[in-house]
């Protein structure tokens, strides 16, 4: 028998007739390999995160990733999948992102019990997959946030700025009004009849940028710039992860919720 491409070539030695018996079983699959490094669940009770595993687990490259959550259906805040949402036709509406690592393998290093263990809070920060209390998982990052206007370089937003109908209300630094916790950015969207009016129709595209704070205590350490596959320009060397919104205008005549994400599944969203 001789191995092929798909197939295993045989031959009869006593007669010299040949055969071919093509491949129609899956390989068998490799074995399981070292688990991600990170938080485990208490066994008995798995809300609680008492341990985390630091050896004999795979560690990641540092990556993190930003969550965008905004105006869902029937007025539910979700989070926001296709990167759009509908600038409203009156009043505001709130997007907020918040900074996460990407569980590829990574766990703290926050010794903070008289034992000198994490907390258990410690061990599973910034971790999206978490059990309750996980509004509080994220990391405690600030953010960096600019606007595409369509002329022109990226303006960016200060704290308090209004660029197209949109202000940057929090960047991460303090704490959201009933959110307790810094390092979740606050965008304000309202109107803006320069972008969406019967005379004009007019998407603005914001870059929101996550920056971590230095010396943050968690293995590896959160990769930015290059290391976080972002490039080698310096303008993006303090970035550890990168996301866009585009603000769209609503339809002119619909049921939709303004402010309402377009649901990939489903481009014309009523109620």
């Amino acid at each position: 028998m001789m191995d092929g491409r798909g197939a295993v070539l045989i031959e009869q030695a006593s007669t010299g007739r040949v055969g071919i018996l093509p491949n129609i079983l899956p390989e068998k699959p490799a074995a399981p390999g070292d688990p991600p490094c990170g938080p485990r669940p208490n066994p008995s009770s798995p809300n609680t995160y008492d341990r985390q595993a630091t050896s004999n687990c795979v560690l990641g490259a540092g990556g993190t990733k930003i969550q965008l959550i905004g105006p869902g259906a029937y007025g539910a805040r979700a989070t926001i999948t296709n990167g759009m949402v509908y600038r409203p036709n009156a009043g505001t509406i709130e997007v907020t992102a918040d900074h996460w690592v990407d569980e590829s393998g990574s766990f703290s290093t926050d010794n903070d019990r008289a034992d000198g263990t994490p907390s258990d809070f410690a061990m599973r920060l910034g971790w999206l997959g978490t059990q309750p209390p996980k509004h509080l998982n994220w990391l405690p990052s600030t953010f960096s946030v600019s606007v595409n206007t369509g002329t022109g370089l990226p303006t960016d937003l200060a704290e308090g700025d209004a660029v197209a109908g949109i202000t940057l209300t929090n960047d991460g630094e303090d704490a959201l009004p009933g959110i307790p916790g810094e390092g979740r950015a606050l965008l304000t969207i309202a109107p803006d009849s320069l972008y969406c009016s019967a005379t004009a129709n007019h998407t603005a595209v914001v870059n929101i940028n996550a920056i971590p704070k230095p010396d943050f205590p968690v293995m590896p350490p959160i990769a930015t710039g290059a290391a976080a596959g972002l490039g080698t320009s310096d303008a993006m060397s303090t970035f550890a992860a990168v996301e866009q919104i585009k603000v769209v205008c609503p339809p002119a005549s619909s049921s939709a919720n303004q402010g309402q994400e377009l649901a990939p599944d489903n481009p014309f969203p009523v109620d």
